[in-house]
């Protein structure tokens, strides 16, 4: 399908858009022309079809605040049918200790998609929301779950499964009976799963509902979307230097969330994020095991306290990384040491990223109306010497740096716990050996959604898994 703003953008400047592997790597725009033209010519190019195209998508209405669903710096995900937060004894999800240790173990987090389906939908011919539907408390005890989420200040996002057709069906179409979930749970949202378009009769059936609901592509959508949509998850589009995704270059008020539920390591990921002033996407259940449908991949003690430190100075600064004229990659005289250039009134703050495998340091011009203090946000301290015009920072290999040129700041508190290791232990396969179960009687009584299974050998005949690492 063809992207008439991507177009504008491969006719105006093709030298800035090469050709990926995948149809979301397409958005991702190179900046190498920009940085190796000595005249500034590029750049100028690139500013006058960024100021065009934003009036074309009609971009430049300024908002009076920022709507919730543009602020997401971390946002979790949580299999709901997992043992770890669900206390047996009383029938009822632990939101609160959920919550607890999200935050002990990620930092605060601003929403959390709440996913029932996947892998277990299709064993039998009920659909996604009968998934809902069936938790144990059913509805009532949904809603009792968006409400704590709620009084802990996060938003909910419900789930919907587009692909789900070989199940039985609603009466209504998909639209209307989302639209009816989220009256009935108070959610604030739906995550799009698999999802790039949006189609417009689901946003117009779910803003009937309330007019703050968003939406939330799992995939990179369309550029004239963002008339529309406020943020997607960043998956399979990863913008490395000197890459910048399009969709941040026309408006920084779009939400992107990166995840890689796959990596083995993290810290390169939230790195570039932090470059970019893109917020994260955590994939676990915090006790026990990050789980990725089944399977174990954890957040290292470094990883977790990296993300915690960038997030920190992200809600902090987050004025600056909603600039319309942010400059991406500006000069810095090393060929690993890459720069963001962030307005906020008289101030201009800089984030900074070494690509490479050895120490480097970049020296960065100041622009004229923030030239004053100088203030190394990530060390928490004030930067001396210099002849005010310009400065120098040195980082190590794959380290990241944050400046505020401009008025004194004062020091951020950042986080220096990392959380309960024992919740990211290693799961072995021992874990998973069957055990014969203790006897039970009359469970179905006292767990109205539980059956009682006669014991003996079951066999299931797994036809396909998308998941590479299940």
């Amino acid at each position: 399908m063809s992207d008439p703003i991507l177009d504008r953008i491969r006719n105006t400047l093709p030298e800035c858009l090469p050709r990926y592997g995948t149809r979301w790597e397409q958005y991702l725009l190179t900046w190498e022309p920009a940085v190796s033209d000595p005249t500034g010519g590029v750049r100028r190019k690139l500013r006058e079809l960024r100021r065009e195209l934003r009036a074309e998508l009609g971009l430049d209405v300024a908002e009076a605040t920022m709507a919730w669903d543009r602020r997401i710096h971390v946002e979790h995900y949580w299999i709901l049918l997992e043992k770890d937060y669900y206390d047996r004894s009383r029938a009822r999800f632990r939101v609160e200790k959920y919550l607890e240790d999200t935050r002990a173990d990620f930092g605060p987090v601003d929403a959390t998609c709440l996913w029932q389906s996947y892998p277990r939908l299709g064993l039998d011919n009920r659909n996604q929301y009968d998934y809902y539907r069936d938790l144990p408390g059913g509805m009532d005890e949904l809603r009792r779950m968006v409400e704590g989420l709620h009084d802990g200040g996060v938003r909910a996002f419900l789930n919907y499964n587009p692909w789900d057709v070989g199940t039985r069906r609603e009466q209504k179409p998909d639209p209307d009976t989302l639209a009816d979930f989220l009256r009935s749970t108070g959610a604030d949202g739906v995550f799009l799963d698999t999802i790039e378009a949006t189609e417009q009769v689901l946003l117009s059936t779910l803003h009937a509902v309330r007019s703050d609901i968003a939406v939330c592509p799992e995939l990179i959508p369309p550029l004239p979307d963002l008339r529309t949509v406020s943020g997607s998850w960043q998956q399979f589009a990863h913008p490395s230097p000197p890459l910048v995704l399009a969709h941040r270059w026309l408006d920084p008020r779009f939400c992107l969330r990166y995840i890689d539920r796959y990596a083995k390591s993290h810290r390169e990921g939230v790195a570039v994020s932090f470059l970019h002033g893109n917020g994260h996407v955590v994939w676990e259940n915090v006790a026990v095991s990050e789980n990725v449908f089944g399977w174990w991949n954890p957040w290292s003690i470094e990883d977790r306290l990296f993300l915690k430190r960038v997030v920190a100075l992200q809600r902090a600064y987050e004025q600056f990384f909603a600039d319309p004229d942010w400059e991406p990659y500006v000069p810095t005289g090393s060929p690993d040491v890459h720069a963001m250039e962030w307005h906020h009134g008289d101030a201009t703050l800089f984030t900074l990223y070494n690509a490479g495998s050895s120490s480097g340091a970049a020296t960065i011009d100041i622009p004229e109306a923030s030239r004053g203090a100088l203030t190394d946000l990530w060390q928490g301290r004030a930067m001396t010497g210099g002849d005010g015009k310009s400065f120098r920072h040195e980082l190590g290999p794959g380290e990241v740096g944050c400046v505020l040129a401009g008025p004194a700041a004062a020091p951020i508190s950042f986080p220096s716990d990392a959380g309960d290791e024992r919740r990211h232990r290693p799961v072995t396969l021992a874990a998973y050996l069957p055990r014969p179960a203790g006897h039970t009687t009359d469970v179905a009584r006292r767990h109205p959604p539980e059956v009682s299974i006669p014991g003996g050998r079951y066999v299931m005949r797994v036809r396909r898994a998308c998941e590479p690492n299940m």
